[in-house]
């Protein structure tokens, strides 16, 4: 693996790892935002690493990746959170532990040609296929982040 890919994979798993040590002090009903709590954070979470796999699975076999938000961000956040309110927050941690793990093996294990050039993204804009690694870390370590904060 490249210094970029074992950059990327690192840096994925230190977003997780933080999320992990911020879980430990919180409850799974504990409320987190105005209307989601920690369950509805990780079904957020794992809705767009879902997402991400797909997308990255569909540009490394040479297809154009289909764009699941194209009502807006928003409205796929929404929609990831209201598909799992039924599940129990244990089967939403599992998946939320299992998508992360799917990313990590696709990343290892998908060829150097693949992470060259542009990608479109889940929501639509176009970038470099890092890129949208890199947005999901950034993502992880904001809500790790505001949290952090607001529980201070």
């Amino acid at each position: 693996m490249t210094d970029t890919r074992q950059t990327l994979t690192q840096e994925l798993k230190e977003a997780r790892q933080m999320m992990l040590d911020l879980l430990k002090t919180l409850e799974s009903h504990t409320a987190i935002y105005p209307e989601w709590t920690t369950k509805e954070l990780l079904a957020h979470i794992t809705g767009w690493d879902e997402a991400v796999i797909v997308a990255l699975k569909t540009h490394f076999a040479g297809e154009m990746p289909a764009i699941v938000a194209p009502r807006g961000i928003d409205h796929y956040n929404a929609e990831t959170v209201s598909t799992r309110e039924t599940l129990s927050y244990d089967h939403i941690y599992r998946e939320w532990v299992a998508t992360r793990g799917q990313l990590l093996g696709l990343i290892s294990e998908a060829k150097e040609e693949n992470f060259v050039g542009d990608m479109t993204y889940p929501w639509g804009q176009t970038g470099p296929v890092t890129g949208i690694i890199q947005v999901l870390i950034h993502h992880e370590k904001s809500h790790v982040a505001e949290i952090s904060e607001a529980l201070k």
